[in-house]
């Protein structure tokens, strides 16, 4: 080191590190008192200590992946019926009306038509699977034992 205080290796005074030191050590301080709010499900806590955060290291890759973690969940409604779902009211009376003639069955049933109907899952859902409406078919299992084939 030289008179006036330089580091010859870094070109930084001991002052300009030793605050660089603090401002590290600060930053790891508030990062791991952010993960123990986190630990202890405190996420108010921490929502409002990573707002600090951003604000005093915005740059930091640390801190927009916290910030990200803790965003509040967001919702989005859509317009009329949700177009992955569908009324199942004719599966449903299907079943009321032909399930007793299966026991012991899986069955796959779409609107008012069986798809496929063995003890076997897996048979049924291979079977099912070779229809465009049988990958939308309602599955359903009846209890009792198997008719012999």
């Amino acid at each position: 080191m030289d008179v006036i205080g330089k580091n010859k290796v870094s070109g930084r005074t001991e002052d300009q590190r030793s605050a660089t030191e603090t401002d590290e050590d600060e930053f790891l301080r508030r990062l791991t008192q952010l993960r123990e709010d986190v630990s202890c499900g405190r996420v108010e806590e921490a929502r409002a200590a990573v707002k600090d955060l951003e604000a005093l290291w915005p740059a930091s890759e640390r801190v927009q992946y916290w910030s990200r973690v803790l965003a509040p969940p967001t919702a989005h409604t859509m317009p009329g019926p949700d177009p992955r779902s569908r009324p199942l009211d004719r599966e449903r009376a299907w079943l009321r009306e032909h399930t007793r003639e299966h026991p012991g069955c899986w069955l796959a049933v779409y609107e008012d038509r069986l798809i496929a109907a063995d003890p076997d899952l897996e048979v049924v859902l291979a079977q099912a699977n070779q229809t465009p409406e049988g990958q939308h078919a309602l599955l359903y299992q009846q209890p009792g034992r198997p008719e012999p084939k």
